[in-house]
């Protein structure tokens, strides 16, 4: 057992591949922006399509306010596909939206390896995505605990969501801490 940054101890640490697993092995991968401009969306609409797109397959969505000719508000809605994906996802943004056409980009990209880490703590299991450069364990990069999770921890324990994150990214720092160590196995000792 390792000793946790906010006093109790876990259980333990299990390693189980992430579902968007992805190797970071210096290679940039190809993606596309799609954009429309949008000044007749609502809000309601603009979280529908971001949605929507999302569960299609997008990479990432989002929306920007901007300002178009004539002094008109509006929102610039992008977004991320692969490659492959640009045409039918761009067909169904133009449904989506009303647009009479969108705007593309492409850019390269690199991505780190990603691993989700599975961590007990006194709330209750809370996974943590992990992001590396590689493989090894001492290249790790970064880590985030998964919102969703800390959503339920904190509905199941009657804490605010901001506790809850205060105790899931201590987990994520420590985890990182851990794994950047070597191996993961850490006694407790000096770094």
């Amino acid at each position: 057992m390792t000793e946790h940054p906010l006093g109790h101890e876990d259980k333990q640490y299990e390693v189980e591949p992430a579902k968007t697993a992805k190797k970071a092995d210096g290679c940039a991968e190809r993606v596309v922006e799609m954009v429309v401009n949008l000044d007749d969306a609502t809000g309601e609409l603009l979280g529908y399509v971001i949605g929507k797109m999302m569960k299609l397959g997008a990479l990432d969505a989002w929306g920007m306010p901007i300002v178009m000719k004539k002094g008109r508000p509006a929102y610039a809605v992008s977004v991320l596909v692969g490659e492959d994906d640009r045409e039918k996802m761009g067909e169904a943004l133009l449904k989506e939206t009303g647009s009479f056409g969108l705007r593309f980009k492409v850019y390269e990209r690199m991505t780190l390896m990603r691993t989700i880490h599975r961590v007990h703590t006194s709330l209750g299991e809370l996974p943590i995505k992990v992001g590396a450069m590689s493989e090894e364990p001492e290249k790790v990069v970064t880590a985030k605990p998964e919102y969703d999770a800390m959503v339920k921890l904190a509905e199941e324990h009657g804490l605010s969501l901001k506790r809850v994150q205060e105790i899931g990214n201590a987990a994520a720092s420590h985890l990182v801490d851990m794994l950047n160590q070597g191996n993961g196995d850490d006694d407790g000792g000096d770094a």
